[in-house]
């Protein structure tokens, strides 16, 4: 099998997002980071394994033939990954502190690097196969967000700055192999949350951004002899002081000078980065992203900078952007809903091109629609995702085409009934089912997905509409029976248009969403799975349970929306729920351990089978493979395959089986988030490679009629392969 799509959201921390000249763009993605080729059409291409927690900041440490990037993560670890074209391993890891990795600075050359931690020390670090701490600074209990560093003007000593939560700057010199602290610049209200170097002629350029929502840019150059009473004078105002602060390195003077208050944000910032030293570019938690550029388009000290460019959108869509980025041609921004923006330069201009989305936590699971066509995901993160691969420039290029559902749950699961009806179960009591839009069926013929007849297209609403209170999506323009709520919101409308290309994220969440056409009431505690039979006639659905009474399967018609049966048998939560092809039975498998099969007589089902023990552990998955042949996946580390009610095979693993589906081989998910595929006879047919497997658990797979495979996993990934 090979990799034909990856979709994973970005974390949500500052400092995590870096690119190389070369335009590989490598983002923290849950405890992986990921890397786009922003110079292609094509999403990511690699997720690299090893860390243990969330990846909490990302640098490139070095650039050139080959390419370097540094991380760090929640539990301490920083690991080098390096690199040339897209073949990118771990070359070095190492436990750097006791509690999480919150900052990292690049010594000049890339050969050293100096990590901050939770613990409020900053450690310096020689770079080999084994990386040994030579210094440790002490900050007294203050907590580094972000570290820079560069050598001083005609030095070749390197000038350490710290931004940290006493909402100063700190600045360090060396002394002795180690640093000594020499100045601490003052005027932030709030903690300084990231830095960013320049040169500018014969001096530094430094910018600082605050949660005060201000940039503040200082020049450090080599000092000056200042008159004592213009110093005192300069005092008066901390704001927007131009006191000198001198300091000595070697035997020379320096003095650093504020050189500008940039102010544009409504939120605290998150990002800056230099483009030489012509632009700056910062990013904040409102939401905005600015490109800041002097007048005098050189830098120079008396120059004023100004807003030359502004991007994103206040409400709606998100609450903040956390990485700002350049890249080959364009500027990269990573958002609040784990997408990965961008806006390229043409003829002057900015245009916002596609990114890389993908959800920001766990996804739960992956569906195909009837025809195979696009594949259905849901997530911990609330929403429902879409995504397919767009032919319309020529080769396949896999993207997010829709975002259905915006919820206020963590959804669980989800599946389709038609080509334009789905149902997500999330963690409520209640199903809930939406109707594709007209602009939605229109792009996948646009996109060269799908070719929906005018009469299915004609038939669908023109959009949604989310009330005032946001309680359930409406078909746009549609009229409800129901009593006028009084309340200071309007409603939103999300008119879906026809794509020409893949979205970007602000087209995904402004104008993609689906109207929920039916609500499915009957559970007494919260869904955890649910199934749509093949004909989509009926839906079966199941929710946590403690007890027999509460642990009953229930069946919906979507015809009129009636309850047709409950099923029961099980002691506990049934975890999954499976169809058999010809729609006559209806398979169930439960954390009790057991499995339950029934099948309709007439008009009514009956249990014709189970198996109270089928496994050591419970049981989390289950599959049918034809009419009379069926699998069951276990914690107990095996996947066994029944026929008629009788176990006819064991597959044994070497860690517990979380998911399985069956299609042209058997696909099996692991807890160690490996997919290995197996004939009925339990002979190993292959299994991804270790660098393409998920990060975490696989919580589902699917296979699609054209016999590509679908996988959803806790790291928060979506991934579709295709047999090579």
């Amino acid at each position: 099998m090979q990799t034909a799509y990856v979709s994973i959201g970005a974390n949500r921390s500052s400092s995590c997002c870096a690119s190389s000249s070369a335009g590989v763009f490598a983002y923290g993605a849950g405890s992986t980071v990921a890397l786009w080729d922003t110079t292609t059409d094509g999403g990511v291409f690699a997720t690299l394994l090893g860390h243990k927690g969330h990846v909490t900041t990302v640098k490139l440490l070095r650039d050139g033939e080959v390419t370097a990037f540094v991380s760090g993560d929640n539990v301490g670890e920083v690991r080098v990954w390096e690199g040339t074209g897209r073949s990118f391993k771990c070359t070095a890891a190492f436990k750097a502190h006791k509690g999480s990795v919150s900052a990292l600075g690049v010594f000049p050359g890339g050969n050293e690097l100096m990590t901050g931690g939770s613990d409020a020390v900053l450690k310096r670090w020689t770079l080999s196969s084994s990386p040994v701490a030579v210094a440790t600074l002490d900050l007294k209990g203050k907590l580094p967000l972000d570290i820079e560093l560069a050598l001083l003007p005609y030095s070749d000593q390197p000038l350490l700055v710290v931004g940290c939560t006493d909402r100063k700057v700190q600045v360090w010199v060396p002394s002795d192999n180690s640093f000594r602290r020499a100045v601490m610049l003052e005027g932030h209200e709030d903690w300084v949350r990231c830095l960013a170097f320049t040169t500018t002629g014969s001096d530094l350029l430094l910018a600082s951004g605050s949660q005060d929502n201000y940039v503040r840019l200082w020049r450090i150059g080599l000092g000056r002899e200042v008159d004592p009473l213009a110093e005192l004078d300069a005092e008066e105002s901390a704001e927007v002081s131009t006191k000198a602060h001198p300091f000595v390195v070697a035997g020379v003077r320096y003095a650093i000078t504020l050189e500008a208050l940039l102010v544009g944000h409504e939120g605290g910032l998150t990002n800056v980065h230099f483009l030489g030293d012509t632009a700056l570019l910062s990013t904040a938690a409102d939401n905005s992203m600015i490109i800041w550029e002097p007048t005098d388009q050189s830098g120079q000290k008396d120059g004023m900078w100004i807003p030359a460019h502004r991007f994103g959108a206040f409400g709606g869509r998100g609450l903040s952007f956390f990485g700002a980025v350049w890249a080959p041609n364009s500027v990269i921004a990573t958002g609040w809903t784990g997408g990965v923006e961008r806006w390229r330069r043409s003829a002057g201009a900015w245009d916002p091109t596609p990114g890389v989305t993908g959800h920001f936590d766990a996804a739960r699971s992956v569906a195909w629609d009837p025809s195979g066509d696009y594949v259905l995901s849901t997530s911990a993160d609330q929403t429902s995702r879409i995504h397919a691969a767009a032919t319309s420039t020529g080769s396949p290029v896999w993207g997010e085409i829709a975002r259905p559902q915006v919820h206020g749950y963590d959804l669980v699961d989800g599946g389709f009934l038609t080509p334009f009806r789905i149902a997500t179960a999330a963690e409520e009591k209640t199903v809930r089912v939406f109707e594709g839009t007209e602009g939605f069926a229109q792009s996948l013929a646009s996109l060269g997905i799908a070719n929906p007849s005018t009469e299915v297209i004609e038939s669908l609403p023109k959009g949604a509409t989310v009330p005032p209170l946001g309680l359930s999506n409406r078909a746009l323009g549609k009229a409800y029976d129901e009593p006028e709520i009084k309340t200071s919101h309007e409603a939103q409308h999300s008119v879906a248009a026809t794509l020409a290309a893949l979205p970007t994220e602000e087209e995904l969440g402004t104008s993609t969403l689906w109207p929920e056409i039916e609500k499915i009431y009957g559970h007494g505690y919260e869904l955890v799975t649910l199934a749509a039979s093949h004909s989509g006639d009926v839906i079966a659905t199941a929710s946590r349970a403690s007890s027999a009474e509460h642990a009953a399967v229930r069946l919906t018609s979507t015809k009129d929306w009636s309850h047709i049966a409950t099923l029961p048998g099980h002691t506990l939560t049934v975890t999954r729920i499976a169809w058999s092809p010809d729609d006559q039975r209806v398979l169930t498998v439960s954390r009790d351990r057991g499995w339950r099969l029934y099948e309709l007589d007439g008009d009514e089902w009956k249990q014709v089978a189970g198996e109270e023990k089928a496994h050591a552990r419970m049981v989390l998955d289950c599959a049918f493979v034809d009419n009379e042949t069926f699998v069951t996946a276990s914690r107990d580390k095996t996947v066994k395959v029944w026929k008629n009610g009788t176990c006819t095979g064991t597959i044994k693993l070497e860690s517990p089986a979380t998911a399985v589906a069956a299609g042209p081989l058997l696909a099996i998910g692991t807890e160690a988030g490996a997919v290995e595929l197996y004939d009925l006879q339990g002979e190993h047919k292959g299994s991804l490679p270790e660098e393409q497997r998920h990060a975490g658990p696989v919580a589902r797979l699917a296979w699609s009629k054209g016999g590509k495979l679908a996988s959803a996993s806790e790291d928060r990934s979506v991934r579709v392969f295709e047999m090579a």
